[in-house]
């Protein structure tokens, strides 16, 4: 199989970042993969602006400068005929947050590995298990695809209980969620996405515990195909939901908010290798984050 063709799905897997949460904008997450496609990737995110960890603080004027470096692989298969894929990650984060809180001005640190991400996704309808041959046919073609994954990230991050803010969470997050691919014109993709953020329970968060409400996500992204590998997306999602019910503040943090962005992905000849460039801020903020993000990925795929 040429290196070019593999590229052309597994790019999409350059940015697995869970300390978004519902913010992530995800292009061609439910774009079929021959089976048995190898790849690691590499991702730097570099973030500024009113941002803040999930949950979200209860804190005014919050201005914040973060780095995130993520590292990880990703495997297709086959699953009783339909493709599949599974993708881990693993981040690190370093980042000052600037912000007044309700004791007063105050200024945080973080630094340290982040929790890990582990994601299964398969294809409901359209996209059975492919050969390549198949997938260039189906590329000349395309049919209206639907899939299904969930995202499970547990507490595995640096986490210290009298910080307000920290690398991990102390808590497991699950992440189910419905993809849907319509083809628009042969090089021209929409993809709608709907998908919940379940959190578990901090039970210990500043001497107490935390309990997350779910956030609700919908995600559009129009995508052009400009050649094999090389493609262009605009992407735009609503979430809403999260509010936090502590003893230290209260009841706070419901979101309801829109994030817009871009996307290119690049091959670097015909290697195997490929490079993605995205930027996304934030549309409508009524609560939580509002920060700029520039991302630049790297992939290596084989099979």
């Amino acid at each position: 199989m040429k290196p070019l063709i593999l590229m052309q799905a597994v790019v999409l897997c350059l940015f697995s970042l869970t300390e978004l949460g519902a913010q992530e904008l995800e292009p061609r997450a439910y774009w079929i993969t021959p089976s048995n496609v190898n790849a690691v990737f590499l991702s730097y995110v570099y973030l500024k602006g009113p941002y803040s960890l999930d949950p979200v603080l209860p804190a005014f004027d919050v201005e914040s400068t973060n780095s995130f470096v993520s590292l990880g692989y990703y495997r297709s298969f086959s699953l009783l005929g339909r493709s599949a894929n599974f993708t881990f990650s693993q981040g690190y984060t370093r980042g000052t947050f600037t912000g007044e809180l309700p004791s007063g001005t105050d200024s945080i640190r973080i630094s340290g590995l982040t929790d890990s991400s582990f994601r299964f996704a398969v294809n409901l309808k359209g996209g059975p298990t492919m050969s390549p041959k198949e997938l260039r046919e189906f590329r000349a073609n395309p049919k209206t695809l639907i899939g299904t994954s969930i995202r499970v990230v547990p507490p595995t991050g640096q986490y210290h209980s009298d910080r307000p803010v920290n690398p991990g969470l102390n808590r497991w997050s699950i992440k189910p969620e419905l993809g849907t691919v319509f083809p628009l014109r042969p090089k021209w993709l929409l993809e709608l996405n709907f998908s919940a953020w379940l959190f578990g329970e901090n039970e210990d968060h500043l001497g107490a515990p935390l309990v997350q409400d779910p956030i609700g996500s919908v995600e559009l992204h129009l995508i052009h195909r400009i050649r094999p590998a090389l493609w262009a997306g605009f992407d735009i999602n609503y979430f809403y939901g999260g509010t936090v019910t502590e003893s230290v503040f209260g009841e706070y943090g419901l979101q309801n908010n829109s994030r817009i962005g871009g996307t290119l992905a690049v091959p670097i000849g015909k290697t195997g290798h490929a490079v993605k460039f995205r930027v996304f801020t934030g549309l409508v903020t009524r609560f939580g984050g509002d920060a700029t993000a520039l991302m630049l990925g790297y992939a290596y795929a084989w099979r």
